[in-house]
């Protein structure tokens, strides 16, 4: 059995690392991790606010009260003036700005950049389009970034890009903390924000396949490849906030900023949402909050097959083997039911990871293993059975392979059959014909022992074994096992006819019937067993079967058998004979066909 669930466990661990390999860049492939990252994500939401970020929020009433630029959602950059200096004033220790201000306005930009340059602590955004890249703009994965006007920038303390990479299912969960362009770096928003308020430079920057050391700062990455980070989410609303309109009107208590980062953005506009774990419109300012609390408490994410890199053999290997061993060993039903169990645990263990260790673990590795065990060990199931059919009943092998092959005493009748004169018989033929005839024979006789009810316990030589009423239960066993030797006697003048026409010899046979109590049960070495029965019911009926050439009866059956069976059969009483190997003698009865 070990080395059965041990080479169950090597070949579909091959076969999963196999389809993991051909499927690698399938999107199918990773749906089962980024539905499972979408919802550890969201489970884990915080739903504390962080006492270092505040929104200020464009939303609808500020849209209404506030000057804007004829009908549109844009408000006028004079109402951005005012509320920079306000936050300065009130002690916002950093401002980010989470709006593109591309186009130039000179009279309006002047007054801005007086701000921006008297705020000294104000991060402004970078737009994206994709499209060609223009000499000596900054550029990210094929995209352009839409930087504000000259004296904008000029006047900024830094510049970010408020980018956020959808690698979850289309859900945005990841920002890129060096984007490099074709001049310097590009820092995300959420970066730039966290280096002015903590005072920590960006620069020299010293990237490593799995982290980046900026400066002072030092930060893992989620995705080497792509290094990101992952967003860890706060829930809908969890941040504080105040209307955009308060704050160009100072209606706000200065406390509510001070010594705060600002996040200034938009909240009720259709065309700044995002898709997220948490909420399919999210606007983009809580997106922006979510990522640089996740800077803040320095709430990164790794992942599992990086951090423990023996991890991605043994992860999946593990897997197998319990599929395996489940499949193995338990009845195909039960198996499943474990094996589902199985893949919930993989399912709790990886959320468990993630919230207690913020490791990222891939399901789809262990989930393919599960699978390919389960599917092997259950073919391979299938065919160890069919292969063991062929040397056992199919009844007998369920209950080998089920609970029900224990040792155990059971009333049964035993039905012996045995060619007469086989051994001139095995003179007469060649042994090739020989071997046809006698399998012709047994497939016979075996159906009908079968449709009665019956099992072949074993073929001995020329002689067949029957057992009637093991492994199922049958209260009329002794019926059931003289009408097939009956059905028995008449299919061989059938099978004669077939023979005479090939040129080959007839057959005759006797048959002996004895009922009784039986051992039963798994009978050999532990190298090699069989099915077995013991008992002197089992003697008798041998030697009943060998009683009928001398008696001159084809069937033979003991009073123990005929009292079971008088109602139904004629048969003659040879009185109490003398049974070869007992001490005591037995009524033997000759059934007439």
């Amino acid at each position: 059995m070990t080395r059965r669930i041990a080479v169950v466990t090597l070949v579909s661990l091959l076969i999963s690392l196999g389809v993991l390999f051909v499927l690698r860049d399938h999107p199918f492939t990773r749906i089962p991790d980024q539905a499972f990252l979408g919802y550890v994500l969201k489970k884990n939401a915080h739903r504390g606010t962080d006492p270092r970020i505040v929104i200020a929020a464009i939303d609808k009433e500020s849209l209404d009260r506030l000057p804007r630029y004829g009908t549109s959602r844009v408000l006028h950059r004079r109402c951005h003036a005012r509320a920079l200096k306000i936050l300065k004033e009130a002690g916002a220790r950093v401002i980010v700005v989470d709006l593109i201000f591309a186009r130039s306005l000179p009279v309006e930009d002047a007054e801005l950049a007086r701000s921006l340059r008297e705020a000294g602590n104000v991060v402004l955004a970078l737009g994206a389009e994709k499209g060609k890249v223009p000499g000596g703009q900054l550029e990210l994965a094929g995209y352009r970034f839409i930087q504000p006007t000259k004296v904008l920038r000029d006047e900024a303390a830094a510049l970010g890009s408020p980018e956020v990479w959808t690698g979850n299912g289309g859900l945005a969960g990841e920002i890129q903390i060096l984007q490099e362009g074709n001049k310097e770096p590009a820092f995300p928003l959420a970066l730039q924000a966290l280096s002015l308020y903590e005072g920590v430079p960006l620069s020299p920057v010293t990237c490593e396949k799995d982290k980046v050391h900026m400066g002072g700062l030092t930060i893992p990455f989620y995705s080497t490849r792509d290094r990101t980070v992952l967003i860890r989410w706060a829930e809908p609303n969890a941040f504080d906030r105040i209307s955009y309109h308060q704050i160009c009107r100072k209606e706000f208590p200065p406390e509510k900023v001070r010594d705060r980062i600002v996040l200034l953005g938009a909240v009720d506009d259709p065309a700044d949402v995002q898709k997220t774990p948490i909420g399919d419109r999210v606007p983009g300012v809580d997106v922006q909050a979510s990522a640089l609390s996740t800077l803040l408490n320095r709430d990164f994410a790794v992942d599992f097959a990086r951090a423990y890199p023996g991890a991605g053999f043994f992860y999946p290997l593990i897997c197998a083997a319990v599929a395996s061993t489940i499949a193995v060993t338990l009845p195909p039903l039960l198996a499943l039911a474990c094996v589902g169990l199985e893949a919930a645990c993989l399912f709790l263990l990886a959320a468990l990871a993630f919230q207690k260790l913020g490791l990222v673990v891939e399901i789809t590795p262990g989930l393919t293993a599960i699978v390919c065990a389960t599917a092997t060990a259950l073919l391979e199931g299938i065919r160890a059975r069919g292969l063991l059919e062929t040397f056992a009943a199919p009844r007998v092998v369920r209950a080998l392979l089920g609970s029900g092959a224990g040792r155990h005493k059971r009333e049964v009748t035993v039905l012996f059959s045995d060619i007469c004169n086989y051994t001139g018989l095995s003179e007469s033929l060649d042994p090739s014909q020989l071997m046809t005839l006698l399998n012709e024979y047994f497939e016979e006789m075996e159906k009908i022992i079968a449709r009665n009810g019956g099992v072949v316990n074993k073929y001995i030589g020329d002689a067949i074994m029957a057992i009637f009423g093991d492994p199922d239960p049958l209260p009329d066993h002794a019926l059931r096992a003289l009408r097939s030797a009956l059905e028995m006697r008449k299919a061989l003048t059938i099978l004669h006819e077939k023979w005479l026409e090939r040129s080959l010899p007839s057959l005759e046979i006797g048959i002996g019937i004895n009922t009784g109590e039986v051992e039963i049960g798994k009978l050999g070495s532990s190298r090699r067993w069989e099915y077995g029965a013991i008992g002197d019911a089992v003697n008798v009926a041998s030697r009943l079967e060998h009683l009928t050439r001398e008696k001159g009866y084809p069937i033979l059956m003991s009073k123990a058998t005929y009292d079971k069976t008088a109602a139904g059969i004629e048969a003659i009483s040879l009185g109490s004979l003398d049974i070869r190997g007992k001490e005591a003698s037995v009524e033997v009865f000759a059934v007439k066909e």
